[in-house]
């Protein structure tokens, strides 16, 4: 039996999809080449802009604290099991 998923579920679960190929992308992005790293600088990387990309509207400050955040929670629970 199919259910349709409420436009707030599916809408969450692009968010959170979103938010991870974005801390995704961020993670890959050093890991280019050496010899085309210079064309790729991380460091010139505009955050807003990368972002924007991936149709966020959060600050990737916010981003990063949640998911850090999360990933504690989930640290701390595989502790006390």
């Amino acid at each position: 039996i199919r259910t349709r998923a409420k436009p707030q579920e599916v809408s969450g679960q692009l968010l959170e999809l979103a938010r991870a190929a974005f801390l995704s992308h961020l993670r890959a992005y050093p890991t280019k080449e050496k010899a085309v790293r210079h064309i790729f600088s991380a460091k010139a990387l505009h955050l807003g802009h990368v972002a924007r990309s991936f149709a966020l509207k959060e600050p990737p400050k916010k981003l990063g604290t949640n998911s850090s955040q999360s990933a504690a929670n989930q640290e701390d629970d595989s502790r006390k099991r």
